[in-house]
């Protein structure tokens, strides 16, 4: 029994008073209970938040592959446009400023993943291998 503060009806006598205020603790306990039960079932167990932390890093391997795969293959493509002189120079210039802004993209989305320092590492060699030779052509 509760109002929208009007008084429209409201307990008289202590009674009355009294069964009001135990019938709204109640309420508050049921209310709660449900709170924490819903709680209690949307959270994972240890053993499934084990097995999402696996699946989590799973991925993000799996996304750290693929960025490396593309860097490579970007870098290829470069190399071939430097080495292959039967493609025009001015179409040469385009692709090869096409393929550098996608490479500086990769390369981006591929550094962002900090736990992978030593593939970071590796890659950096890499390209400074790779654009010294370019310079050298």
């Amino acid at each position: 029994m509760t109002t929208v503060g009007y008084g429209d009806y409201y307990p008289r006598t202590i009674p009355g008073r009294f069964v009001v205020f135990l019938v709204c603790i109640i309420g508050i306990f049921v209310v709660s209970s449900f709170v924490v039960a819903l709680t209690n079932f949307l959270n994972l167990d240890p053993m499934e938040s084990k097995v999402l932390n696996v699946i989590m890093r799973l991925q993000k391997r799996l996304e750290v592959k693929n960025e490396a795969a593309f860097v490579l293959t970007i870098m290829g493509k470069i190399h071939f446009l430097q080495k292959n002189p039967s493609i025009l120079p001015q179409i040469k210039s385009k692709m090869k400023y096409h393929l550098q802004e996608k490479l500086k993209d990769h390369i981006k989305s591929f550094k962002s993943n900090n736990r992978y320092k030593k593939l970071i590492l590796v890659l950096k060699l890499l390209l400074f291998y790779f654009f010294f030779m370019l310079k050298k052509v």
